[in-house]
């Protein structure tokens, strides 16, 4: 016994001397040996520096919290009263508890606020008073597209590598397209005002954008206008206002934001000028219609396609003939 107790006693001292993490508890393992042959956290291609291992728990692959969530520009707040991590980036917020197999999942949308609880692969566990959670969880529940590949540990953009270039620096048109894509699915900087009245399929939603522009747009939902930016192929509401218009038609609607004509301002607020491009779309039941056109610095709406069952007219792009794109982004 004494011998059996001598050779544990080497053998942990030489895995402390080796430098390797130890872990304490049943089924946990640290990917020690990956990372002597180079493993890496990356978000958006850019390694995440970070002087704690990644840990494998039973099959699945934890980072630690704060290191990867403040690389993708989320805030982490620690409550050592109850052992809870809560992240928040723009208008999402998880919350992990120690050892606790569910997270907590809130996120302001303009109908109000989406709560849920979430089942996880893996609890949240604490090492060396850091909190690991699990890396596909994570990245997937604050949009992104995990994988773990050849000793990388990757949260990219869910577009393909072929939409992000053309979404920085393709066709004016293509690039719209991608952009408005990404509007099905806003991220907000402040709460988000809620529209007088229910917006669904019948109604449609608008979307303006500035002539040469496809990262920037306005999106009309009934009296609720939205300023929307894209960044890191992520839609993100920087400003958004109520618009002064009884009857918010598509002419209405732009009339009174050409003129600045709104309350409730929230975010800093544009001064439109010039020309927009906008297109239109609404759904309901299996029907389905689209239109396109542009907008004057007057407010005065020209119509230049429309498309609705099998009547066709006009061109069907978010695009005015001879349009050049100004706001292409060479990474």
């Amino acid at each position: 016994m004494k011998m059996v107790r001598k050779r544990i006693t080497v053998a942990f001292a030489t895995v402390l001397l080796a430098g390797v993490p130890f872990m304490t508890w049943l089924g946990m393992t640290t990917q020690a040996e990956a990372a002597s042959a180079g493993v890496q956290i990356t978000v958006m291609g850019k390694a995440v520096q970070s002087d704690s291992p990644l840990i494998i728990d039973r099959g699945r692959v934890l980072i630690p919290l704060r290191v990867v969530a403040e690389a993708f520009g989320a805030a982490v707040q620690w409550d050592a009263k109850t052992s809870t991590a809560t992240v928040r980036r723009w208008s999402d917020t998880a919350q992990f508890k120690s050892n606790s197999q569910v997270a907590v999942i809130d996120r302001e949308m303009s109908g109000g606020t989406s709560h849920s609880t979430v089942q996880l692969d893996a609890p949240m566990k604490m090492y060396n008073n850091r909190a690991y959670v699990p890396l596909r969880f994570l990245g997937a529940q604050f949009g992104y597209k995990v994988t773990w590949h050849d000793h990388i540990a990757a949260l990219d953009s869910k577009l393909s590598a072929k939409d992000q270039r053309t979404l920085l620096e393709g066709d004016l048109k293509d690039a719209r397209k991608i952009a408005n894509g990404l509007g099905g699915d806003l991220y907000y900087t402040h709460d988000p005002l809620t529209p007088r009245s229910y917006v669904g399929d019948r109604d449609g939603v608008t979307t303006l954008f500035p002539e040469g522009e496809a990262l920037r747009f306005y999106r009309f939902e009934d009296d609720i206008v939205s300023q929307v930016e894209i960044k890191d192929d992520f839609a993100l509401v920087t400003w958004q206002g109520r618009l002064n218009c009884t009857a918010c038609t598509k002419e209405n609607a732009f009339q009174s934001f050409m003129n600045q004509q709104w309350t409730d301002g929230q975010g800093i607020a544009p001064k439109p000028s010039g020309d927009y491009v906008y297109s239109h779309f609404r759904i309901f039941g299996p029907e389905g219609w689209s239109e396109y056109g542009y907008v004057d610095a007057d407010g005065k709406l020209t119509q230049t396609g429309y498309n609705h069952g099998e009547t066709k007219t006009g061109t069907l792009e978010i695009m005015k003939t001879g349009e050049q794109r100004t706001d292409s982004v060479i990474k």
